[in-house]
């Protein structure tokens, strides 16, 4: 089984755990595919990848609009509003992560080196 099937896999057993597709596969996880990175969805993940690619793209989008906002009403720069982006791209992706944590753990994930197709995970009783 190549990577991507494994992927194209985990994706559909998310899927018919109810966990919704926006959510098992985002956008930024599939524009990676796409480019040919085959990164893990994130429910494989550990914390630490998952805040960062979900909450450093936010940060630089949120930066971006501040300067763009600034410098279209003509006021000059202030490095303290950079902290919108930072303290913005910290919490969305920390928050990101304990989600995609919590959702593995409930649904007993096993580490994406032991996921395989016939995976039977524990009974789901919510």
């Amino acid at each position: 089984m190549t990577e991507r099937e494994k992927i194209d896999t985990a994706v559909e057993y998310l899927k018919g755990q109810r966990i919704a597709a926006h959510t098992a596969a985002p956008l930024l996880w599939r524009l990676c595919w796409r480019a040919g990175f085959l990164i893990p969805p994130p429910h494989f993940l550990t914390f630490l990848p998952v805040a960062l690619l979900t909450g450093v793209p936010l940060g630089i989008g949120l930066n971006v609009a501040v300067i763009v906002l600034r410098l279209l009403v003509g006021k000059p720069l202030a490095w303290p509003l950079a902290m919108v982006g930072v303290s913005g791209a910290i919490l969305f992706g920390s928050l990101s992560a304990v989600y995609y944590r919590w959702s593995a753990s409930r649904l007993g994930l096993p580490k994406w080196s032991a996921f395989h197709p016939d995976f039977d995970a524990p009974e789901e009783s919510w």
